[in-house]
């Protein structure tokens, strides 16, 4: 993918909600330069402090300005405001993407269409983004069920 691509999907992705940019890998080593640890995950953290608030937007030019001082970044989007995230991970044993196929032959109901972000671990792991209902916005019931609360 071409800076260009690049940029056009990280503008479609603010269309999810507020982004931020986080330090991106380089040859497999994390910009930041901090080796991996069991609390140290390479290209998945932020590169400001106050990212939720103060460093996250859907300001096309700031988005924009982000994607060239720092072309190596991986942009996250901040879910539980306007979108929610299913994270289906595969790992030893665990099998998100299968388990959530089972679960809707199981209910009778497709899958529906929506934005899915195949992980970066090379495993088959994806993300599904959904927008939050407009149905909900200020609800407490909906605001129960998404923050798991």
């Amino acid at each position: 993918m071409n800076q260009e691509e690049r940029l056009r999907n990280i503008l479609l992705s603010s269309k999810l909600g507020p982004i931020t940019p986080f330090f991106g890998l380089v040859k497999g080593v994390c910009e930041c330069g901090k080796p991996r640890t069991d609390k140290h995950k390479p290209g998945k953290h932020p590169r400001f402090g106050g990212w939720q608030n103060d460093y996250s937007t859907t300001d096309e030019q700031v988005v924009s300005g982000w994607s060239v001082q720092f072309p190596k970044s991986n942009f996250a989007v901040i879910s539980g405001i306007d979108s929610v995230v299913l994270d289906l991970d595969i790992r030893a044993g665990k099998n998100g993407v299968s388990e959530l196929e089972a679960l809707a032959v199981a209910a009778g109901l497709p899958l529906p269409q929506t934005i899915t972000v195949i992980s970066g671990s090379g495993t088959g792991a994806k993300h599904l983004y959904f927008k939050v209902p407009p149905i909900c916005e200020g609800s407490a019931a909906c605001k129960t069920v998404h923050s798991g609360q």
